[in-house]
């Protein structure tokens, strides 16, 4: 049979074409999100440099805003092979993803690029990780950040951990729950909802990231930015059909796996670009609006970490129940930390190298 050159469902077009040279592999990429913003242009650049890295015989088709799978199910839909790839947040498959769930506690670095690269190196050393990935008939490629949370407020000012004590806040995750301990009413709802909460009085307060900020319009209903550089929500990935990849050559499971190493480069990137932005375009005033910044010290900070702590240990009962080992998880994703802290420190970030 001769090989058409149109492009086929990958299997099929393999098989179809097998004693040709190369065999054009379409893959199909499940994304909840919408192609707009910093992470959607990671993503896209992604796709570009796989297609050029390869001469355009590996080439990826996004479905974006969830029309394969939303963000509940990627996990299984890449898993059993309705997609061939796709993003994946650990938070939405906590059962399966428990050791890569570490990224999301709030330890570790409040450095964008340094957080998404720690992240990188524990999901392709650390057996633990790898064993969660591999038992959800997942490979893991790369990394994505929402950077560290901050807050925004309309009439409150945080220079220290007492100062959270009566505030009304939206806000999620851990981050949610050790504010909650520090004295704060929390609500817990999306934040595209925190501007009218704000303006109706409802809460006075919004956990969100820098970047989000200007493109939630925080900005209009709150001007008081109190910089916590605490943490971030790091269990995201882009994770691949095991399957899938077992049947693409050794060449281009390579290249993917270097192109995903090399996107969460990019991410780090996009993420603090746009956060270094939004700051100025804030600072300096958006439709008559401007944000003061304030620093929140690095010994108070500590004190969020500290409080911390708790979920930390509740994470780590459960990792543990699960078979698996929390304490060198947590060892292996501090020295990864370490080891790009270093890396940073003595070489620059690598886009300005």
């Amino acid at each position: 049979m001769r090989c058409s050159k149109r492009v086929l469902p990958w299997a099929l077009g393999l098989a179809l074409c097998a004693g040709a040279a190369q065999a054009e592999v379409n893959l199909r990429y499940t994304e909840p999100s919408v192609n707009r913003g910093e992470r959607a242009d990671a993503m896209n650049w992604f796709a570009d440099e796989v297609a050029k890295r390869s001469k355009g015989e590996v080439k990826i088709t996004f479905f974006w805003g969830g029309t394969l799978a939303d963000a509940k199910t990627s996990l299984k839909t890449i898993g059993d092979g309705a997609a061939d790839m796709g993003s994946i947040v650990a938070a939405y498959s906590p059962r399966e993803m428990l050791p890569y769930a570490v990224g999301d506690l709030p330890i570790g670095s409040s450095d964008t690029w340094v957080g998404v690269r720690a992240m990188h190196e524990l999901s392709t050393t650390n057996a633990d990780v790898k064993k969660a990935f591999d038992d959800a008939n997942v490979v893991y490629l790369g990394n994505f950040t929402t950077t560290p949370v901050q807050v925004i407020c309309k009439d409150k000012v945080l220079s220290k951990v007492e100062d959270i004590k009566g505030i009304k806040i939206r806000a999620t995750g851990f981050y949610g729950q050790v504010l909650e301990d520090l004295g704060a009413t929390v609500l817990r709802f999306s934040g595209v909802d925190a501007g009218r909460s704000m303006d109706a009085g409802t809460i006075n307060c919004n956990m969100n990231y820098l970047y989000g900020m200007r493109s939630l319009r925080d900005y209009e209903n709150a001007q008081e930015l109190s910089r916590l550089d605490w943490g971030g929500f790091l269990a995201w990935a882009v994770v691949m059909n095991k399957n899938t990849f077992n049947k693409l050559t050794p060449d281009q499971q390579k290249l993917l796996r270097e192109t995903g190493a090399a996107m969460t480069d990019k991410v780090g990137q996009l993420m603090m670009d746009a956060s270094d932005n939004a700051v100025k375009a804030m600072t300096a005033g958006i439709d008559g609006k401007v944000v003061k910044v304030h620093n929140f010290p690095a010994s108070e900070r500590a004190k969020l970490v500290a409080a911390g702590k708790k979920y930390e240990e509740d994470w780590k009962k459960k990792t543990k129940a699960a078979g698996y080992n929390p304490d060198t998880l947590i060892a292996d994703y501090l020295a990864a930390t370490a080891k790009f802290e270093k890396e940073r420190e003595t070489k620059g970030y690598p886009w300005k190298r």
